[in-house]
């Protein structure tokens, strides 16, 4: 089949131009940028199974709040997996999105005895009073979140 060359348009053009024009350093951060956006997809391999594991373990409830509203209901990694963390049952929690969001920020975090740690940051009480509260926990002990990795959390991430 013969093929047919067409001029491409001024937007495909111009870009075209601007790339071509680029210096080898330039092309380096595109490439940069294209290995940081292939790692982060990969990141995201077996999300789905993670988010499936850890419903299942907290049976869809929140492990804070007790909330149970699905659409309202996150799987957290207690270690983030661009921090070596691990799409594991034992590196997650199920968190209704605002705590998880709190979490992920170091707001909130969780000791080694499953107690809720809630930064003097935080000012409203609506989650102030998770202050010292015991997590809700799978019913199977080896499903239970690493004591090591909420140590890690509340070490490196969780602001007092």
């Amino acid at each position: 089949v013969p093929a047919a060359i067409k001029k491409a348009n001024p937007k495909t053009s111009s870009l075209l131009n601007k790339w071509l024009k680029k210096k080898p350093h330039d092309l380096r951060d595109q490439d940069d940028q294209v290995f940081r956006i292939r790692r982060e997809v990969l990141q995201r391999t077996g999300q789905a199974k993670f988010r499936d594991l850890i419903r299942s373990a907290y049976v869809d409830t929140c492990a804070i709040s007790g909330a149970f509203e699905q659409s309202a209901l996150v799987a957290a990694h207690i270690l983030p997996v661009k921090n070596k963390g691990r799409h594991s049952v034992n590196n997650g929690l199920l968190l209704r999105a605002d705590l998880h969001n709190l979490f992920d920020s170091g707001l909130i975090s969780v000791d080694r005895t499953y107690k809720v740690q809630v930064s003097s940051l935080v000012r409203d009480e609506k989650y102030r009073k998770f202050n010292g509260k015991k997590l809700k926990l799978p019913s199977s002990r080896r499903l239970w979140p690493d004591k090591n990795a909420l140590n890690k959390h509340l070490k490196e991430i969780f602001v007092r």
